[in-house]
């Protein structure tokens, strides 16, 4: 893919992040650039507690930078009201979190159709969107269930379902596959490989599992909160990273 003729859906600028205040202030991000393009999936690599699962945050906007600016499809999304970047996350982001964040007193499709029911839209035909996406993932027998009769594996998969319920024009992914076997991990890579190629589309991933990393079009490495690094997938060094 050549980076430079291709539209940039994800943007950040000098983007700072701290956590805590006076003395006990830590600077998790230290001025992040980086970019994210139509069609790719970028992987984001490094050490645990190097800054990548603040640096998702702040781009899915859940989280706002102490400095800098964030860019989403040409919108600066860092200087909307919180109601404006809720109503935009709601249409325009699938945000796949590591601690899977499912609702323990609903069931699968229930949980799977919650993006659907912040759009407005009726949760009959949610529902029925939401078994689509559950059947994507493999969980077509387990619909009616709630998340506490599933395995860790079968919740994630839920949700990233749920994740990708309304065709998000970008995921971003946190660990989407530690909880999945090789074969399920691969399945989950498949759909977000079919949904970037749709025009407009993008997946940012954090990931620290070497099996899906051929998936990626383009790797990031992180440390201490800044990127180190940016390569095509072709040009990684994947036996250094071993």
């Amino acid at each position: 893919m050549l980076m430079s003729s291709s539209t940039v859906i994800a943007e950040t600028r000098s983007l700072v992040k701290s956590f805590g205040s006076g003395a006990a202030r830590i600077e998790v991000l230290h001025g992040i650039d980086i970019k994210a393009y139509e069609s790719e999936i970028l992987m984001l690599l490094g050490p645990s507690g190097c800054g990548k699962t603040t640096l998702i945050s702040i781009i899915a906007g859940t989280l706002t930078p102490d400095s800098g600016s964030v860019e989403i499809f040409g919108e600066p999304l860092n200087w909307k009201k919180k109601s404006a970047i809720t109503k935009f996350r709601a249409l325009n982001v699938g945000f796949i979190f590591q601690q899977f964040n499912l609702i323990p007193t609903i069931t699968c499709e229930e949980n799977a159709c919650v993006p659907l029911l912040i759009q407005g839209m009726s949760m009959s035909k949610a529902i029925k969107h939401a078994r689509v996406s559950l059947d994507q993932v493999g969980l077509s027998e387990h619909m009616k269930k709630r998340p506490n009769q599933l395995s860790g594996g079968q919740q994630q998969r839920v949700a990233i379902a749920r994740a990708m319920v309304h065709k998000p024009r970008l995921i971003i992914c946190d660990e989407p596959t530690a909880a999945l076997d090789a074969e399920n991990g691969k399945l989950v890579m498949q759909l977000f490989r079919d949904l970037v190629k749709q025009p407009g589309r993008c997946a940012i991933v954090v990931t620290h599992d070497n099996r899906i990393l051929s998936f990626s079009d383009r790797i990031a490495t992180m440390n201490d909160g800044k990127i180190i690094d940016s390569v095509a997938t072709k040009d990684f060094d994947f036996a250094h990273h071993q």
